[in-house]
């Protein structure tokens, strides 16, 4: 920068010396100067030396003065400058921070950045590079925006047109970030925003869907579900109903799910009834549902019931040809396997037995096998009785049975024991013979019909279906006599009027007694 000193009358002016002085500006940084004078030319000219005034930083439109003073007065004159913008060397945000937007969507705000040059000028012109992670933090990683880089404007700022910025899938706050910087690649600050969750789309089992087994009416519980969106985000505030099958109950039936997405009932009572129980929990209003499964399994045995025919009989001392079956239950009614049944057999004379225990088997049913309870000795009408009690307690059901007679094997006299008569004659015509008949055991024997025998000329009336005969010893071969019944005492009874003096019974297929 040079000056030419002139005098009054227009001459320049060799040999003056010129003083340079930078002006003092409260809005911008102060210039220096590092020559402060110089000397005139022959040619009258004052030269400062180039780089010898240093603007300040502050950038502007001739924003610096220099002033050259001609010594010893107040004549000057002024040199001006304008402080230029550096290169963009940092970037700040100026809008669009702390977005958000639903996962998977474009964040609708503008996002925007002042470039500063080193100075902390706004520096227009400089390319704003954009970049959004590739790895790393939940939600960056399928983030995209587009375009990736801008331009700043006069001011210095760099604008992000709305919905360029695409958030990842995964919700949370300020999970996803946008790097920014210039020149592109050099970044120097972050947008973040927030995911946001997405529709509920699904429900998934916060805890096991399978309570295994347990016994009917027994609680269970939390049954707890997650809302998720598409993406597999937990969804708050979402309204799940519980819905149980069969006579359960629930401690509730509505519910909301909490800041996890995660819906519980506190408690699942089963049914009371033995088979799989099942609570479907599903979104209000939608079809989306998921299930939890428990197994209700049968309560201790509490009672039975006879299963099979109960009022039996046989042949005293033989057993019964039939199953014996009970059904044994727990307090609901269900039935009850793997419980142990004990039979205990009283009456008929007091000497019959039984097998001791029996197993339900998947029905619960405890089966006796035929067989397995022999009677007593003494007849009757259901005078054996079997009970069956569950184990260890006092619950029973009977049986009863009756104790038919056996074979007859003996018989006595009951009457016209010892008669007479003159020979050849008959004994006389009241006298009425009568014999009883006993079992092995010694119970009397009811039969139907006996036929009458001669001893010495053997002649017979038979018939093979009847049990009992009586027979008579005549002296003379002379036979009399008729089918005889045998009632309830076992009793057999002959007329008189007939010559004979012994008589005889036998089993058909039996041996001849004399009596």
């Amino acid at each position: 920068m040079t000056v030419t000193v002139f005098d009054q009358y227009g001459n320049t002016v060799s040999g003056a010396t010129v003083t340079f002085a930078v002006g003092a500006d409260s809005s911008v940084t102060p210039a220096t100067i590092g020559v402060t004078s110089a000397v005139s030319n022959q040619f009258g000219i004052a030269t400062l030396p180039a780089n010898s005034w240093t603007l300040g930083t502050t950038k502007g439109v001739n924003n610096y003065n220099l002033f050259a003073y001609l010594s010893g007065t107040a004549t000057f004159v002024t040199f001006t400058a304008s402080g230029l913008q550096g290169a963009g060397v940092s970037v700040a945000i100026a809008s669009g921070q702390n977005s958000s937007a639903t996962v998977a969507t474009s964040v609708t705000n503008v996002l925007s950045v002042t470039v500063f040059d080193a100075f902390g000028n706004t520096v227009s012109g400089a390319i704003v590079g954009f970049a959004t992670a590739t790895s790393g933090g939940s939600g960056n990683a399928d983030s995209l925006v587009l375009p990736t880089s801008v331009v700043s404007n006069s001011n210095g700022l760099a604008t992000l047109p709305a919905n360029s910025w695409t958030l990842g899938t995964t919700a949370g706050v300020n999970n996803n970030q946008l790097y920014v910087g210039t020149p592109p690649g050099v970044y120097y600050a972050t947008f973040t925003a927030s995911g946001l969750v997405d529709d509920p789309d699904d429900l998934e089992y916060a805890v096991d869907s399978d309570f295994g087994s347990t016994t009917v009416a027994t609680a269970v519980g939390p049954l707890s579900v997650t809302v998720v969106d598409q993406y597999g985000n937990a969804v708050p505030g979402v309204t799940v109903t519980f819905a149980f099958s069969g006579n359960g109950q629930l401690s509730e039936t509505t519910t909301n799910s909490n800041v996890n997405g995660v819906a519980s009932v506190a408690t699942w009572t089963l049914s009371t009834t033995v088979g799989v129980n099942s609570v479907t929990a599903y979104i209000s209003g939608t079809s989306i549902d998921i299930t939890f499964t428990a197994t209700g399994t049968q309560d201790v045995p509490v009672s039975l019931t006879v299963a099979s025919n109960d009022v039996l009989s046989a042949t005293v001392g033989t057993s019964i040809q039939d199953d014996l079956s009970v059904t044994v239950f727990d307090q609901y009614g269900n039935t009850v396997s793997g419980a142990t049944v004990t039979f205990a057999a009283t009456g008929g004379g007091g000497d019959g037995s039984v097998s001791p225990s029996v197993i339900t088997d998947d029905e619960g049913l405890a089966t006796l096998p035929a067989g397995s309870w022999t009677l007593g000795t003494t007849k009757g009408v259901d005078n054996n009785v079997l009970f069956a009690y569950i184990s260890g307690t006092s619950t029973a059901v009977t049986f009863t049975a009756s104790g038919l007679q056996g074979n007859p094997v003996s018989l006595t006299v009951a009457s016209g024991q010892d008669e007479s008569a003159t020979v050849g004659t008959s004994v006389q015509a009241d006298l009425t013979v009568t014999v009883t008949l006993f079992d092995i055991y010694g119970n009397t024997v009811t039969v139907t019909h006996c036929d009458v025998y001669s001893w010495r000329s053997r002649w017979r009336r038979r018939h093979p279906e009847r049990d009992i005969c009586v027979g008579r010893y005549c002296g003379h071969g002379h036979v009399a006599g008729r089918f005889l019944d045998a009632g309830d005492n076992g009793r057999c009874e002959h007329l008189a009027g007939v010559h004979c003096e012994h008589f005889y019974l036998r089993n058909v297929h039996g041996q001849w007694s004399a009596r």
